[in-house]
């Protein structure tokens, strides 16, 4: 999608640049400690939040202060609802065959699209290690990662997660409700709680060995 992107007029591309500055940015995700004072979290869920903070400050901005994160244009919502798959009969037929909604698109880093996916899928896994580690396989299948990358996926995931939990509530506190937001937040609390639960180990085996 980068590619596609320098053929766009220069005022198009800064466009993209200038949407990285969103609350849904992964690479300033720091932040979000202090607007978990403002939601209501129930114990066990805001001591998850806070030690994913905690790693993620430790992890995160030092790669990309290292430059070991590499930058692209992202798509930057790639979930269930976004694709178009194209179903076929036979084992593996079926297949991608388009991406739609591009309103979260941005100028970020490449690991950030792979991370938002994970996160997007993990709610709805029943086995969190073997279905992540499927769509991790196909992503790497075509842009392998650095070690930088590979070390900080499951951070950044749970990282994403966490946003949905908190700026979910926080725009149903500030916004009013809103049904698609309300029937996400139980799954990712669940899928964040589980994940922190297996551990980063865990699922960098499923991966990465």
């Amino acid at each position: 999608m980068h590619s596609l992107i320098q053929t766009l007029p220069a005022d198009a591309a800064t466009d993209f640049s200038s949407s990285a500055l969103q609350d849904w940015d992964l690479a300033t995700a720091s932040r979000l400690k202090a607007v978990l004072a403002t939601v209501e979290l129930d114990r066990e869920l805001l001591g998850v939040c806070v030690e994913v903070l905690d790693t993620y400050k430790q992890t995160v901005p030092p790669l990309i202060d290292a430059g070991e994160l590499r930058s692209s244009v992202i798509h930057g919502d790639l979930n269930c609802s976004n694709l178009l798959v194209c179903a076929a009969q036979g084992p593996g037929a079926s297949h991608v065959s388009g991406i739609i909604d591009f309103s979260d698109s941005c100028f970020s880093y490449h690991i950030f699209e792979l991370a938002i996916c994970v996160a997007s899928f993990l709610p709805e896994s029943n086995e969190p290690l073997v279905e992540s580690s499927a769509i991790v396989h196909g992503f790497v299948s075509r842009f392998p990662l650095l070690a930088g990358e590979r070390d900080a996926l499951f951070i950044l995931a749970c990282t994403r997660m966490l946003m949905i939990s908190v700026l979910g509530r926080s725009q149903i506190k500030y916004g009013g409700d809103n049904e698609y937001i309300s029937c996400t937040l139980p799954h990712t609390d669940k899928a964040l709680a589980t994940a922190w639960q297996i551990g980063k180990d865990a699922f960098d085996q499923a991966w990465w060995v």
